[in-house]
């Protein structure tokens, strides 16, 4: 009953009160418990304190050990000691101990002997009780606290016979203990204020007591509390106790000395208020203050009371009657986080939303369909676009929205939201607002918000959200009175956001904006699941067309090439027609990768693949091997006819020039080519056999093709078994020179020798030049085989210098030799080697030497020339002559080719070749010699023209070094 009238306020303040006295009882609790750990703390420490300050006695009766040590071991000391060194002595001791108040030494009879201090009044001690003990037992004795007749302190006297060598008393050793030390000890004890130090016998006389206002030393107190607490102790402790003043303290107990008549003990006390006053204090101040902040807080309880508790509870109780009455959409408006009035709050709100209309409840049911239907949707996406455009046609059919969008965020200046889905009643609207995802007016509505927090964002009401305010009029003029904007959230990176509009205000409740989350949840997974599956698909394209192409020229790599061959030959088989395989190296392109660089040399590659593409068919195939070489596969050949034109095709489309980097290059081809299936079954036959007829093109000069055979394939076996033979020949000197004579026509006299070597084979006999020169040229041999040459004629010239006449030797060089070889130190060497004069070797150069690098060539027959060196002009006229390097150069002969000598006879165009370069020579100041002159007629001819020399079988064929010594010998 009593309860029932108690109001609800009434009832809050008795637990505050019950609460707060249980909180005064728990700080009551503490500050006790704190208080009683003070004072066992404090009894701690007086006890430490007395133990201490009593061992230091023990410490001054070690010292006093010491001393009677000291003075039974001084000579000085016999029955009867000087008195002034005693006195010094003593002095000294005195000094190093000021705890000690005398060192005194009498004779057995008391009377003093020399003490520590002139100044000290001598009195006998002999009826001293301490002296007595001396003199009957050994080691030191401690007599009762006296208060000094000598120095008018309280003292505590220690005695010890001193014996002489003959084990005889000699005297009496008296120190003095002041006892006036022990009060400097008062500083070290709790608490100054109330702390007492003292000493007391086992009579309860009190031998010191250190501050002493009441005068209490020498009286007896063995009837007070104190000394009743320590006895019951054994002198040895601490306890509580009330001192001879009435004063509560707290009291440490230690024996200090034992004496002649019992034990005297020292204590320390120290004030119970110094210990726990300030805790007392505390526990009253706090105490105070816990009663008046009680009293304050009942009066804030009473006062708030009405607005934290009485006022919610009242509105709860409307809330409840609304709903009562059918008002479902009645709701709190409260904190949930308010405790219990938030859990009645809360459970009054959950309430209202079960008892929903059924149109929210059929809204909920939509929206898990649309969320099951764009499901199924992106189950099935293949391309984004139509997913996107999938889901905002579901959204307004199924999801009953007014309109629906998705927009993408740009990382533009301007953070623009860019469209790129739509569906519903839209009317132009999102073609005439900006929407931007940047911190800005623009950037701060639904799905800026969105975009830009990665959270989904509800605009309620699109007439009264301030936000709303730069698309307000847009939108209200269409109907859309709420909007959602759900962030397309994929790996923490927000793409952009699905926009939803309604026609109804608050139309997106809670549980509907977490099944949109989750939709929205769902679009941003498969737009980056069908975009991984995009780059993926680009990434295998990219490696399959990687794995198959050259990456330069993106023609079909040898691979795909195979594959081709393959399907081209089964269909040549079918068809009973023919494959051709073109190999193609483009000529000298090195030199304009050395010249140019890689980069121009690069770009004219992509030209070259250009131009190629357009001389041949669209069925055929061209791929790069590497570098500059390319095969091209014809495909469907009836007849070789067809294979010859596009051949003769590719030999003039690369007619004209190429313009790389303001650079005029010509590029031409040399190729090979085979057929299939005469030149064999099988891709790599057909490919290398195609090699070898490239290679019967490069030797044929370049700029043209030859068709395989089966022979050029024997030859080709032949020559790389020749060429392993040639490289183990040039090492083991295997080879030889012989000279044919060079004749003077019109005195008939040999003039001079060219140097032609030949290979003294070990099991094919001696071979000429033509059998392996054009091999050493192929493979770079020719360049140390062309030193040795060079080396072994000079040799050989100077040999003959120094038998006959000097003769000139004419050596052969080579375009590889001049271009790789370092010429200009070959020759000085072989000259220096040798010891023959420059002037007697002369150089031969074919004219394609000079197709080289025309500066550098310049040079280094300009520095052969310094030497001394002649230069003549081999095979003129077979070659692209030119009649200003010729001036350049300044070369010293030409020599006219024996393909024009040996018809010249019989074919008046030779005839006339040879006239001319003859007459040019002479324009020129050159000499002329011409080869190959094999009969009479010949040689009248060249006579007739006016040549200067000849060379020939006519005269001579070439010969050994010593047949030709012979020779020059018997001409002399």
């Amino acid at each position: 009953m009593f309860n029932r009238r108690l109001s609800l306020r009434v009832r809050l303040l008795l637990l505050i009160g019950f609460a707060s006295l249980a909180t005064l009882g728990v700080l009551a609790y503490f500050a006790i418990s704190q208080r009683n750990e003070l004072l066992a703390r404090a009894a701690a420490d007086v006890h430490d304190n007395a133990v201490r300050i009593a061992r230091q006695q023990q410490n001054l009766i070690e010292y006093a050990q010491q001393v009677s040590n000291l003075l039974t071991q001084y000579q000085g000391m016999g029955d009867r000691p000087v008195a002034d060194d005693c006195q010094k002595l003593l002095a000294h001791m005195l000094q190093q101990e000021p705890r000690l108040a005398n060192i005194v030494i009498s004779n057995a009879k008391g009377d003093y002997l020399c003490n520590a201090t002139r100044t000290v009044r001598l009195i006998n001690n002999a009826d001293r009780d301490y002296f007595q003990q001396a003199l009957i037992r050994d080691g030191f004795v401690t007599g009762k606290a006296i208060y000094s007749r000598s120095n008018g302190r309280w003292n505590l006297p220690v005695a010890k016979a001193l014996r002489n060598s003959a084990g005889r008393i000699s005297s009496v050793l008296v120190v003095a203990l002041d006892l006036q030390w022990i009060n400097r000890e008062l500083s070290h004890v709790i608490g100054k204020e109330g702390a007492r130090i003292g000493l007391i016998d086992q009579n309860g006389i009190v031998l010191a007591r250190y501050p002493d206002p009441e005068g209490w030393i020498g009286r007896d107190a063995s009837g007070t509390q104190f000394f009743r607490d320590m006895t019951i102790r054994g002198g040895q402790g601490a306890a509580e106790s009330t001192g001879f003043d009435g004063v509560a303290r707290i009291y440490g107990f230690a024996p200090f000395a034992e004496t002649t008549e019992g034990t005297i003990h020292l204590w320390v006390g120290v004030s119970r208020e110094t210990v726990t006053g300030k805790i007392n204090r505390n526990l009253v101040y706090t105490l105070a203050v816990s009663f008046s902040l009680l009293v304050v807080l009942f009066f804030i309880v009473w006062v708030s009371s009405e607005r934290l508790m009485l006022r919610p509870i009242s509105t709860i109780a409307q809330v409840a009657r609304r709903l009562g009455q059918g008002d479902h959409n009645a709701r709190t408006g409260l904190d949930y986080r308010d405790g219990e009035i938030g859990f009645l709050a809360q459970s009054i709100d959950k309430m209202a939303v079960a008892l929903m209309s059924k149109n929210e409840i059929l809204r909920l049911n939509r929206s898990l369909k649309l969320l099951s239907e764009c499901n199924s949707a992106l189950v099935r996406a293949e391309d984004e676009q139509q997913l996107l455009a999938e889901i905002c046609r579901l959204a307004v059919e199924t999801g009953d929205y007014l309109m629906a969008w998705v927009g993408f965020a740009e990382y533009d200046e301007a953070r623009t939201v860019r469209p790129v889905a739509q569906f519903g009643y839209e009317e132009g609207y999102l073609g005439s607002i900006k929407i931007s995802w940047a911190d800005t007016e623009l950037g701060r509505g639904p799905t800026g918000t969105a975009i830009r927090t990665g959270t989904a964002v509800i605009n309620q009401n699109c007439l009264t959200n301030p936000k709303m305010a730069p698309w307000r009029e847009a939108a209200l003029k269409r109907g859309y009175q709420s909007s959602a904007a759900l962030p397309l959230v994929s790996n923490k990176h927000v793409l952009g956001a699905l926009a939803l509009y309604s026609a109804e205000s608050d139309a997106f409740s809670t549980e509907e904006v977490k099944l949109l989350t989750e939709l929205a949840n769902d679009l941003a997974y498969g737009i980056q699941t069908l975009r991984a599956r995009v780059e993926h698909e680009a990434a295998q394209s990219q490696l399959e067309f990687l794995a198959n192409h050259d990456t330069l020229t993106r023609l079909p790599n040898r691979l795909l090439l195979q594959d081709r061959f393959e399907q081209a030959i089964a269909i040549a088989r079918r068809d009973h027609s023919k494959v051709a395989v073109l190999f193609l190296d483009l000529d000298n392109f090195k030199q304009v990768n050395d010249t140019l660089g890689h980069e121009q040399g690069d770009r004219l590659l992509v030209g070259v693949v250009e131009r190629l593409q357009r001389c041949i068919r669209e069925a055929d195939t061209i791929s790069r091997q590497g570098g500059d070489e390319f095969v091209i596969l014809l495909t469907d050949i009836g007849d070789l006819c067809t294979v010859e034109a596009i051949a003769q095709n590719i030999i003039e489309g690369f007619a004209d020039s190429f313009e790389i980097g303001g650079n005029i290059l010509t590029a031409s081809f040399s190729i090979g080519i085979s057929i299939y299936p005469d030149d064999g079954n099988d891709f790599s036959s057909l490919l290398k056999h195609a090699d070898t007829a490239l290679y019967q093109a490069k030797d044929a000069g370049r700029n043209t093709y030859r068709f395989f055979s089966q022979q050029m394939n024997i030859d080709e076996l032949e020559h790389m078994h020749l060429q392993g033979e040639l490289r183990n020949a040039i090492r083991k000197q295997e080879f030889l020179l012989h000279y044919q004579p060079q004749i003077d026509v019109n005195s008939g006299r040999i003039v001079g020798a060219e140097a032609l070597v030949r290979w003294q084979h070990p099991e094919r006999g001696l071979l000429p030049p033509g059998k392996f020169i054009p091999l050493a040229e192929r493979s770079g041999l020719i360049i140390p085989l062309g030193e040795w040459i060079l080396n072994e004629a000079c040799r050989q010239a100077q040999v003959w210098s120094q038998r006959t006449s000097p003769l000139t030797v004419a050596v052969n060089l080579s375009a590889l030799q001049f271009k790789r070889g370092n010429i200009l130190e070959t020759v000085k060497s072989a000259l220096a080697s040798s010891g023959l004069p420059a002037r007697q070797l002369e150089l031969e150069l074919t004219e394609s030497v000079l197709l080289q690098d025309e500066e550098a060539v310049m040079r280094t027959l300009s520095s052969l020339k310094e030497i001394g060196v002649k230069l003549s002009i081999d095979d003129f006229g077979t070659g692209y002559s030119s009649l200003s390097y010729l001036k350049r150069l300044a070369v010293d002969k030409l020599k006219v080719d024996q393909s024009f000598v040996r018809d010249m006879s019989v074919d008046p165009d030779d005839a006339a070749i040879v006239k001319a370069i003859i007459q040019l020579g002479h324009l020129l100041q050159l000499s002329v010699i011409a080869e190959g002159v094999e009969s009479e007629a010949q040689m009248d001819i060249l006579k007739s023209y006016g040549c200067d020399e000849i060379q020939g079988f006519l005269f001579s064929r070439p010969l050994p070094a010593e047949e030709f010594a012979i020779l020059a010998h018997k001409q002399q």
